[in-house]
C-alpha cells in the first residue's frame, strides 16, 4: 500500500489570515514537485490533522488550486491532483501563442491598440526597463495574451482564459520554474517582450508565435537534459 506523501515544512504561521495562504503555498510546492501523483486522491482531512488546523483554511486552499488547474474537484467532492506534466504546461504555451497571434492577424489596427493594455500603448518603450527580464516578460505575455483573446474569440475568451491562461499564470513563474528545474532554460533564451510589444501594436502576431516557440523549446529542451542527466 502506498504511503502517502508528507507535506514540506509543517511549520505555520497560526494567524487566521495567513493560514489558507500558507496551505496553498506548501500544497502547490508538493504537487509541482511531483509529490502527489496525477490522478492521487487529496484528504483534506488528513491535511488539516497533519498541519494541526481546521479544515477550512486547507478546503479554501484546496478550491483556488482548483480554479488554477492543479486539482480537480468531482460532483461527489473528491478531490484529485490534476493530470497534468510539464509536457502539457509546455503545449498551452505553444497553444496560447496561436491563438493570439491569429487574433492579432485578423483584428482591426484601432481595435487592437484600444484592446492592448495600457502598458503596451506607447511604441517609444525604453531601453532600460525591466520587461528585459524573462520572468517579468513571462508575466506581461500572460496579461496581453489575456486581452488580446477577446478580439478573436469574444465569446469563447473566459474558457481559453480559464483552461489555459489560469494553469500557465502559476506555471510560469520564477519560484515555480525554479522547483520544476526549467527557470535556467528560460532565463537563457534572452526574450525581449519590449520587442515584441513594439511588434503587436502594428499588428505583427508572428511576433508573438515566435516568442511562444521559443519558450516552447527553451522548456522542452531543458527538461529533457535534466532528464537525460538524472
Amino acid at each position: 500500500m502506498r504511503t502517502a506523501p508528507t507535506l514540506t515544512g509543517t511549520r505555520l504561521d497560526l494567524r487566521v489570515e495567513l493560514l489558507s495562504e500558507q496551505v496553498y503555498e506548501r500544497l502547490l510546492h508538493d504537487i509541482v514537485r511531483e509529490r502527489y501523483a496525477p490522478g492521487e486522491r487529496l484528504k483534506l482531512d488528513d491535511i488539516a490533522v497533519e498541519l494541526g488546523i481546521s479544515r477550512t483554511p486547507v478546503r479554501e486552499a484546496v478550491r483556488r488550486l482548483a480554479d488554477e488547474g492543479f486539482i480537480t474537484i468531482a460532483r461527489n467532492s473528491r478531490t484529485e491532483i490534476a493530470q497534468w506534466s510539464d509536457a502539457d504546461m509546455q503545449e498551452r504555451v505553444r497553444a496560447l501563442g496561436l491563438l493570439v497571434s491569429g487574433a492579432i492577424d485578423h483584428a482591426d489596427p484601432d481595435r487592437l491598440r484600444r484592446t492592448m493594455p495600457d502598458t503596451c500603448r506607447t511604441d517609444q518603450l525604453p531601453a532600460d526597463c525591466d520587461h528585459r527580464d524573462p520572468f517579468a516578460g513571462l508575466a506581461r505575455f500572460l496579461d496581453t495574451s489575456a486581452a488580446l483573446l477577446t478580439l478573436g474569440y469574444p465569446s469563447g475568451a473566459g474558457v481559453f482564459s480559464r483552461g489555459i491562461l489560469g494553469p500557465l499564470g502559476r506555471y510560469l513563474t520564477r519560484a515555480t520554474l525554479e522547483i520544476r528545474g526549467c527557470a535556467a532554460a528560460v532565463h537563457a533564451t534572452g526574450l525581449d517582450w519590449c520587442a515584441v510589444e513594439r511588434e503587436l501594436l502594428h499588428g505583427n502576431g508572428a511576433a508573438l508565435r515566435d516568442y511562444a516557440e521559443r519558450l516552447y523549446q527553451a522548456l522542452r529542451s531543458d527538461r529533457a537534459i535534466q532528464s537525460a542527466t538524472a
